[in-house]
């Protein structure tokens, strides 16, 4: 084992720096914007990492067909889409922000993904036993 994983300040050293890694990947990701879209593009959704909806667009054609239900529909996948993306992209960034500073520490990682914080495994502990 190295000397710095027995060290409990070290350890908590690299707990708290992801710990700050991990609000500054949330805070970028509050920031950041996708887009769905539906029917070849008749209908377009930017939603931001927050899950604030940033704009709707309509094509007219939708609009001159007087489909409710098919509107709706279009609205819905459009959404869906947007929100799959940033989950996508908020999987990867908090992913990233872990995996640089988490080497060497045990039990649960926190991460917030889709507004929730849930616990991910870290790697478990391998003592070297070639003492």
């Amino acid at each position: 084992m190295d000397k710095d994983e027995s060290n409990p300040r070290s350890v908590l050293q690299r707990a708290q720096q992801m710990a700050q890694e991990l609000v500054r990947t949330q805070q970028e990701l509050a920031e950041l914007e996708c887009t769905g879209s539906a029917g070849g593009g008749l209908v377009s959704v930017a939603m931001r990492g927050d899950g604030q909806v940033t704009r709707v667009v309509i094509d007219q054609a939708v609009m001159d067909e007087g489909d409710a239900a098919a509107l709706s529909a279009l609205m819905l996948s459009a959404l869906n889409q947007a929100w799959d993306a940033m989950r996508t992209i908020a999987t990867d960034r908090v992913n990233a922000a872990k995996s640089g500073v988490s080497a060497g520490l045990t039990g649960s990682i926190p991460t917030a993904v889709d507004g929730r914080l849930s616990k991910v495994p870290a790697a478990p502990y391998r003592p070297d036993r070639t003492r």
